[in-house]
Order: structure tokens, then sequence, then C-alpha cells
């Protein structure tokens, strides 16, 4: 039987900790292919083993220029357009080539996975989700959902083909108003679509996962129709991908997100395809607590998030000078006050 797998979720959602996974069952098997967001990064970054290949996201070289093209000429939701480009079919179809196994991952096609489902009927599907409040706020670190690092930003589009669909957005006023929207609209329309599909999708909160791995791979290889490793799976060990541990988010980017984070949990107890046991119930407390005392406003983004990479070299050019002029301030006032010191010691009279 051949293969073919593909892990989705909305960016900084835990996608990469299961594409590993995943590549680890994949590596006892021959032939598979890999494509890490095909949509944005290319050959250089799907090798078999994720962290052989982090290096690789440095670096412009490693952009895959016809993906982006294909991103940008797609609609956000093509699942729910009649007309739907022929560039998408043939990305679907290049990536998931008949008899070859592969393993993608996606993090921009959240509103696109009907074609993936309707062109290739034995696809299996690994949805990963996780809490608002956690993913607004490890993206605000990281990225903006709307690609402006990458690409001309997604946000007008979003806006549009929200309002051709009856959902109009308002206006966003901060960073978190428009991240949770994108995390909040890609998420329902990931799940509309698997509506008459669930035997192909396996749902994996990020929380029940993270809480207790090894019993969640266990169940996620029985979906694949795998045998489950019986020892120890040492990938676990080690996190996959670059972890946020700072607090991003103010209060009033708390207080927004606030009604998501409550509807979230009640989503969990109805579609994850992870048990939500004890272990789950206490990350959510926790995740709750951490927030509690924030810095007081919205969240800024150092620098605006569509600048040019000169415009970044400039910032980072002046920073380092500034830290230069500082540093040479810093060695006259220590020698200033080293001849204060001599001249106290010797007896005499300090110099003014």
């Amino acid at each position: 039987m051949t293969h073919h797998w593909l892990v989705a979720g909305v960016g900084r959602s835990g996608t990469t900790a299961i594409y590993e996974a995943l590549q680890a069952f994949a590596r006892r098997r021959r032939g598979f292919r890999y494509f890490y967001e095909p949509y944005l990064w290319g050959p250089p970054t799907w090798g078999s083993n994720f962290r052989r290949v982090a290096g690789a996201f440095a670096t412009t070289n490693s952009i895959h220029a016809d993906g982006l093209r294909c991103h940008l000429a797609t609609p956000l939701f093509a699942s729910e357009t009649q007309e739907r480009p022929a560039c998408h079919r043939d990305f679907v179809q290049g990536l998931f080539e008949a008899g070859a196994p592969v393993l993608a991952k996606i993090i921009r096609g959240c509103g696109r996975l009907d074609d993936y489902l309707r062109l290739r009927p034995r696809l299996k599907l690994v949805f990963v989700i996780r809490n608002p409040l956690d993913c607004v706020n490890s993206a605000m670190g990281n990225f903006s959902f709307f690609g402006d690092e990458f690409h001309p930003s997604d946000k007008p589009r979003f806006h549009r083909e929200l309002e051709a669909q009856g959902r109009p957005q308002p206006a966003f006023a901060t960073e978190a108003e428009a991240a949770t929207a994108w995390w909040h609209e890609m998420n329902q329309a990931a799940l509309r679509a698997f509506e008459g599909r669930r035997d192909r999708v396996f749902i994996a909160p990020h929380e029940a996962y993270g809480s207790d791995p090894e019993p969640a791979l266990r169940l996620l290889a029985n979906f694949l129709s795998l045998e489950a490793p019986q020892t120890r799976m040492g990938f676990l060990d080690e996190p996959a991908g670059p972890i946020t541990r700072r607090i991003n988010l103010h209060a009033d980017d708390r207080d927004h997100i606030a009604p998501y984070q409550t509807a979230y949990f009640d989503l969990l107890e109805q579609v994850s395809d992870i048990p939500i046991g004890p272990a789950c119930h206490a990350a959510m407390e926790r995740i709750e607590a951490k927030y509690e005392r924030l810095e007081p406003g919205a969240f800024v983004p150092d620098m605006p998030r569509d600048a040019s990479p000169l415009a970044v070299r400039a910032l980072l050019r002046r920073e380092r000078d500034a830290r230069r002029i500082a540093l040479t301030g810093i060695g006259r006032a220590a020698e200033s006050l080293r001849r204060l010191e001599a001249e106290i010691s010797g007896g005499s009279s300090p110099r003014v």
C-alpha cells in the first residue's frame, strides 16, 4: 500500500513535532519523499530527518519559488470556492504522486484541505490544533500568519474572501486581533473540510499530545495502519523546532482571545482523537495561569512585519553601532572611576 501522509495545522500549533514523529515511522520504510511546508520552503528543507536540515531555513536559497507562486494564486479558502486554480490541483498531485510514499507538512493550507482529500483518496491527514493563547503568543515571536515576511501580505485577501463568504471581519486594530482571526477561521475551515471524511483524519490537539506523547503516538500509528514502536521513542526527548518561552501577549490581547480560549477547550472534548485525560486537563490549567499577569495594552512587533531585508540589515547595523558606542562610553566611565579611586586612596583631592 502506498502511504500518503499529510500533517496540517495553523502555524505554531505543533505540526513540526508530529511531522518529526512520522519521519521516525517513515524511516523504517523505503522510498519515502518528504515535503516541509512546500508553499514556502524548497528542497534544502525536505530531508528525511528534520533536525539535520533545520539550518536550511536561515537562507533564502531554500525558498520554493513554485510553491510560493501557487500559494499566492490559490484562494486561502479554496475548499469553499467554486472555481479553483489548476495550479493548486497540479501542486497537490505533484506532491502526492501515485505509487510514491510521501510525508508532507503544511501550515498555509488549512483552508485548502478539501483538494488534498478529494484529489488523493488514499491520503491520510493528521490535523494538529492548539489553544489560541499559546498559538498566537508563539506566532508573535516568530512570524506573521499572513506571510508578511516572505511575500505580499495575505491579510487583504483574507478580508476579501471571508466577506464574499458572508463572514466579514472588522478592521484589525492589533496584531493579536488579526492573528486570532486567522487562527479561528483556518481551524474552522479545516474542520468543515473533514465532514464526512473523519475516517481519513486524525485530530491531534497539541495539549493532549504534549502531555503524554507515547500513547498518543501509538494511536497515531494505528490510524496510519502501522505497528507502533515497542521501545522508547528517543526523538521525544528533545523539542522539535524553536520553542517559545517568552510571553509576548499583553493584557488586551489576552482579553480579546479569552472567548476563543474557552470555546477551544470545549471543542477538544468533541473532536480530539487522543483521549483528554487528567494530564491534559492539568496542562490546560497551567496554560491559563501562565497568562494571568501580563503587561497592560497590546503587543506591537519590534519592527513592521513586512520590512524588507535591507531594512532589517539597516536596523541590525544601527543596533550594532549603538552597542559599540555604549561600550566605548562604559570603558571611558570605568577609566575615570579607576583614576578617582587611585586619587582617593593616595590621599590627594580628586580633580573636578
